[in-house]
């Protein structure tokens, strides 16, 4: 038996890379997969072998090759399709950002007192959606409101102070929003945002007051499937100049060189936002911090002095200034910042894609019940995925994974939580490594297809 797992996993990742004859004894395997801690060693041993060349194309003839760069020319031919495709899905959104236009101005005017919708126009829900829900609740429904019309209509003293305060009998008191500055639906967009999860998140107290002078959100695409740019539009207010702050998301439509063989789409590139004039003591995206020193020593010891400093602080408002990438960064910063960026643009995703359309779901807490269901489908999907995914975990912890976060999932896909503890008794192998480790060493006979289950059937034969 070999004296160690790095003996063994040394000489399968030989064997599968330069085609040894090598061959172990079954007793061997089985006593290595008895034991936890050499398994984790050897697991890391088979991550090794992670884009090493298996020598499967190199032994293929001059005709195989052939064929082989014939399929390859093909896959070039669907990347382009595939880019076409996109285009086209850009201009449809791009044609159907205009047909939108018209309803998200009177969304705009509505929100903003500039217009007052008709009664016909605040005919919702449709009038047959009334009807049946009123025969749901029955009569009775119907005889307590004649009650509390009949008891409204006697009381003298009502009427008395309807009268006082300018309001008829049927009116929703629209001249008393009118009185009091509640034209509109006040802090509209302010509600939008803040019942996000997400871009709740970027939100910070000081942010508050900005945001409720944002009387509207806008979107536009730019040509090409180049990208799209956000607007937010603010009343002239005491914290800064601009009347709109923009950021513009600029996207690659086009696939990595002309030999490229996989796309999925436009690739973004850089995020570029408005430069924000704050009025002077109104930026909230810096602290003022005051620092009394004393003086030590010399003549005037004792004296005190006051140091201002400005620091970067959390806001809302850092959304317009995204961090510059250099290509002079080292390679752990600059997979920091890509990590910045996506979660970035995933925020300008969820506006330009849920907010913008969706305003008066996010504003009522609609949107927040189909975003519950959206979750819950996934967690089914993933219940299934973990089911089928059982045949393939030959060494697979029995423990479930914790649930992670919105947040988390987003942006911690693939990495676990550093200093987190590993599982003792158990550990995950890639079932194509395990194949590629008993084929290397004579396990497995030439030209026949192994399932997981066949493969469990080998070790343990």
């Amino acid at each position: 038996m070999a004296d160690s797992v790095e003996e063994i996993s040394s000489s399968a990742v030989s064997a599968e890379a330069q085609g040894s004859d090598l061959q172990l004894d079954m007793a061997d395997i089985q006593s290595l997969m008895a034991d936890p801690g050499m398994m984790a060693r050897f697991a890391d041993q088979l991550a090794g072998m992670i884009g090493q060349s298996s020598g499967l194309i190199d032994d293929l003839s001059p005709k195989q090759q052939r064929r082989l760069k014939a399929l390859q020319k093909l896959q070039r031919q669907h990347v382009e399709l595939e880019i076409e495709y996109h285009n086209e899905v850009s201009a449809l959104e791009r044609k159907y950002a205009e047909l939108y236009k018209p309803l998200y101005d009177k969304r705009r005017q509505i929100v903003n007192n500039e217009y007052e919708p008709t009664d016909e126009e605040a005919a919702w829900p449709p009038k047959e959606e009334d009807d049946e829900a009123d025969a749901a609740e029955g009569p009775d429904k119907n005889a307590a409101e004649g009650e509390d019309k009949n008891e409204s209509s006697t009381d003298p003293d009502e009427g008395a102070v309807q009268a006082a305060a300018g309001v008829e009998g049927g009116e929703d008191g629209e001249d008393d929003d009118e009185a009091e500055g509640l034209g509109g639906l006040p802090a509209f967009w302010f509600a939008c945002l803040t019942s996000n999860e997400l871009v709740a998140g970027m939100i910070q107290e000081h942010d508050e007051d900005v945001l409720a002078e944002l009387i509207d959100i806008r979107s536009e695409y730019l040509e090409g499937n180049t990208g799209f740019t956000l607007h937010f539009d603010f009343k002239p207010n005491e914290y800064f100049e601009n009347e709109t702050l923009s950021k513009t998301y600029h996207l690659v439509p086009e696939a990595d060189g002309d030999d490229a063989l996989f796309y999925e789409g436009p690739i973004f590139k850089e995020a570029v936002g408005t430069e924000i004039k704050w009025k002077p003591g109104k930026d909230v995206t810096v602290k003022i911090v005051k620092k009394k020193q004393r003086k030590k020593t010399g003549a005037n010891k004792g004296e005190t002095r006051t140091i201002t400093k400005r620091t970067q602080q959390d806001s809302f408002f850092n959304f317009f200034n995204p961090p510059a990438v250099s290509e002079d960064m080292p390679d752990e910063q600059l997979e920091e910042m890509a990590q910045v960026l996506h979660a970035d643009y995933f925020i300008g995703d969820i506006l330009l894609s849920k907010i913008i359309p969706g305003a008066v779901l996010w504003f009522t807490g609609e949107a927040n019940e189909f975003e519950d269901g959206d979750d819950e489908d996934e967690e089914e999907e993933e219940d299934l995925d973990d089911d089928d995914d059982d045949d393939d975990d030959l060494f697979a912890s029995s423990k479930p994974a914790a649930p992670a976060s919105k947040g988390a999932a987003l942006f911690d896909d693939d990495e676990e939580e550093e200093g987190a503890p590993a599982d003792e008794g158990s550990v995950s192998v890639d079932v194509a490594k395990l194949r590629a480790f008993l084929t290397a060493n004579g396990a497995l006979e030439d030209g026949k297809a192994y399932t997981a289950k066949e493969l469990v059937a080998v070790i343990e034969a």
